[in-house]
C-alpha cells in the first residue's frame, strides 16, 4: 500500500479518519476516478464486497436496491432552466464497466434487471431507463430482444425537454446520442422511426426531436452542394418499405435547416425549388411523413429567430404562393395532429408575397425610442396590409376554437398576428407565448405587439402585469420593459395615467409621461398639466419634462 502511494502514485492520500476502534488511519483513493471505478467494476465481477451472492447479476441486484436518485439542473437555453432525476455518478461507472464485460446471458439479465417495471418508484423509472440505454453505449453482449426492451422503456420515459435543440441538455439526450454512435445505433434509429410513424401530436414531435440525436448525417450546417439522394428522394416512389427512409431523410433535412438557423439564402434557386418540391410531393402520403415534411419546410423557410435584421431576411428561403397553396390544401383536408397544424400555419406565413407585421417595422426599437422621449407615440405608423388571404385567416381562426393545447394554439395565434389579424380569441394563446421562457425573445416580443394591437381588457391586464414586474438584472428577457413598451403601443390615456399614479419605485414615470405627451389622444397633455401640481415630486418632474417636448401638437 505504501509503495502504491509513494512510488507508483496509483493511490493518493485523501485525508484521515478514526476507525471503529478509535485509531486514526489514512483515507486512500485511486489517482483517477475512472481508474477507481474500473477496479470497483472488477470487484463486482469477481465477487468482492458482497455479503451473500451466487453471481455477478445477484450482486448487481443487491446494488440496485441502494440506487441514489437526485435532481440535476438542466439549462436548456437562456433563462429557461429546469431539473431532472438522475442516478448518482459514483454508482454508474462501476456498474457500466461490469456489465460491458459480462457474458451474453449475464449481460441480458443485468440489463433487463435495470429496466423499470410496475413496482418501480415514479422518480426512478426515467433514470433507470436512461441508465440502461447508457449501458448499451458500452456495447455489451446483449441480444436484439434486450436492446429493443431498452428502446421501449426509453420511449415510455421521454420527457418534454428531451431533444430540445442540438445541444445535449438532458441525461436522455446524452444517452441517445451515445447509443446512436454505437453498434446499436441503427436499431435505435429504426425503433424511433417506427414509433414516429405510430404516434401523433406532441408524442410524435418528441420522438422526432430525440431521433435527430441519433442521426449520423445532417448535424452540421448544410453545404450548398446538397446530395442528390436527399433532394430527389420523393421521386423514387413511396412503397411502404421506404416510408421509414423518407421520414428519417425529412427529419435530417429539418435538422440541417434548424442547425443553419434557417439562413439558407446561399442555396441556388433551383436547389431551393428542388427541396421544396420534394417535401411537398410527399405531403399526401400519410400523417407521419406529412408531419416530418412540414417540419422541414418550416425550418427551411425561416430563420430560427424571426428577427428584424434585413441581412437575415435575405438569407431566408420563401415559399411561392403556389407552394403555400399546396401546403394549405394538405393541412385543411387531412386528419392532422395539433403539432403539425401549428407548424403548418407558421409555414404558410413564409410566402414571398407577404409583408408580415413583425417585418414591417422594428417595433420594439421604435417603442424604446418613444419611451426615451425621442419621438411622439402618434408618429408610430399603423400596420400596413400584409397581403394575406382572407380564406386562410378565417380557417386559422377556426382552429383556435378547437381546444388545442396552448403550446400549439400559440403558434397559430403567432401566425395570425403575423398575417395582420388581431382577434380576442388569440389572447389566451398569446399570453402563454409571451410568458413562456421556452420561446425565443423575438417570439415573445411578437406576442406582446399582437396583444397590444388586440387591446381587450384581458390583453391590457397581461401587459400591465408585465409592466409592474421588477426589471431583469441578469441580462435575460426583461418582461418589465416589454410591458412598458406594450402600454406605450396601446396608447390608452386612462391606462397610462393609472400607471403614473401608481408611482412604483422601479417604474419609468418619464416614459409614461412621454407616452401621454405624444399620444394621438389630445387628452394626454391635459392630464400632464394636471400632474404638474401632484404632490409626488417624481410625478411632477415627469410631467414637466414631458410637457417640454416640442412635438407638433
Amino acid at each position: 500500500m505504501k509503495a502504491c502511494v509513494d512510488a507508483l502514485g496509483i493511490l493518493n492520500v485523501a485525508g484521515s479518519e478514526t476507525d471503529n476502534r478509535g485509531f486514526e488511519r489514512q483515507v486512500l483513493q485511486f489517482f483517477h476516478q475512472s481508474f477507481q471505478e474500473y477496479f470497483a467494476g472488477q470487484a463486482i465481477k469477481h465477487g468482492y464486497g458482497a455479503s451473500e451472492f451466487s453471481s455477478v447479476v445477484s450482486r448487481l441486484r443487491e446494488l440496485l436496491d441502494k440506487i441514489e436518485i437526485h435532481d440535476q439542473e438542466v439549462n436548456l437555453w437562456g433563462e429557461f432552466k429546469t431539473s431532472e432525476p438522475v442516478m448518482a455518478d459514483y454508482w454508474q461507472e462501476a456498474v457500466r464497466l461490469t456489465i460491458s464485460d459480462l457474458t451474453a446471458k449475464d449481460a441480458d439479465e443485468a440489463i433487463l434487471m435495470l429496466l423499470p417495471d410496475a413496482k418501480t418508484r415514479i422518480n426512478e423509472s426515467r433514470p433507470r431507463a436512461v441508465f440502461a440505454l447508457l449501458c448499451l453505449a458500452d456495447e455489451p453482449k446483449v441480444s436484439s430482444q434486450t436492446a429493443h426492451a431498452v428502446f421501449d422503456a426509453v420511449l415510455d420515459n421521454l420527457w418534454e425537454n428531451d431533444g430540445f435543440n442540438n445541444k445535449l441538455n438532458t441525461w436522455m439526450d446524452v444517452a441517445v446520442s451515445a447509443v446512436g454512435k454505437s453498434s446499436f445505433g441503427a436499431a435505435l434509429r429504426e425503433r424511433l422511426v417506427q414509433a414516429f410513424k405510430e404516434s401523433s401530436g406532441e408524442k410524435r414531435n418528441l420522438i422526432g426531436c430525440t431521433l435527430i440525436l441519433t442521426s449520423t448525417r445532417g448535424r452540421e450546417v448544410i453545404s450548398p452542394e446538397i446530395p442528390e439522394s436527399i433532394v430527389t428522394f420523393a421521386q423514387k416512389g413511396l412503397s411502404s418499405s421506404r416510408q421509414s427512409e423518407v421520414i428519417l431523410t425529412a427529419l435530417e433535412l429539418m435538422n440541417c435547416f434548424f442547425t443553419a438557423n434557417g439562413k439558407m439564402g446561399f442555396l441556388s434557386r433551383s436547389q431551393q425549388e428542388s427541396i421544396i418540391n420534394a417535401l411537398i410531393h410527399v405531403l399526401p402520403t400519410n400523417a407521419a411523413i406529412q408531419n416530418a415534411a412540414i417540419w422541414a419546410l418550416l425550418w427551411l423557410t425561416s430563420a430560427k429567430e424571426r428577427d428584424f435584421n434585413t441581412e437575415t431576411h435575405k438569407q431566408i428561403v420563401h415559399l411561392s404562393p403556389e407552394a403555400a397553396g399546396k401546403i394549405e390544401q394538405s393541412l385543411r383536408y387531412s386528419t392532422l395532429d395539433s403539432f403539425t397544424l401549428a407548424y403548418g400555419c407558421l409555414a404558410l406565413t413564409r410566402q414571398n408575397s407577404l409583408h408580415l407585421v413583425p417585418h414591417q417595422l422594428y417595433w420594439i426599437y421604435e417603442l424604446a425610442v418613444i419611451a426615451d422621449g425621442g419621438k411622439a407615440r402618434r408618429e408610430l405608423p399603423r400596420v400596413a396590409r400584409v397581403g394575406e388571404n382572407e380564406a386562410t385567416i378565417h380557417w386559422m381562426k377556426g382552429l383556435l376554437h378547437l381546444g388545442l393545447p396552448l403550446k400549439n394554439a400559440a403558434r397559430i395565434a403567432q401566425a395570425l398576428g403575423a398575417l395582420g389579424y388581431f382577434g380576442a380569441e388569440m389572447v389566451q394563446p398569446l399570453k402563454y407565448l409571451f410568458g413562456n421562457k421556452k420561446f425565443t425573445f423575438n417570439e415573445r416580443d411578437e406576442a406582446l405587439i399582437y396583444l397590444s394591437m388586440i387591446g381587450t381588457p384581458e390583453a391590457v391586464d397581461t401587459i400591465v402585469e408585465a409592466a409592474d414586474m421588477l426589471p431583469s438584472e441578469n441580462g435575460d428577457y426583461d418582461t418589465y420593459s416589454r410591458g412598458l413598451f406594450g402600454l406605450l403601443f396601446l396608447d390608452n390615456i386612462d391606462v397610462l395615467t393609472r400607471q403614473i399614479y401608481k408611482a412604483l419605485s422601479h417604474s419609468d414615470l418619464n416614459a409614461y409621461a412621454f407616452g401621454l405627451a405624444g399620444s394621438a389622444d389630445p387628452r394626454g397633455r391635459d392630464v400632464l398639466l394636471h400632474l404638474k401640481k401632484h404632490k409626488d415630486p417624481r410625478i411632477q418632474q415627469a410631467a414637466v419634462l414631458a410637457l417640454q417636448k416640442n412635438w407638433n401638437v
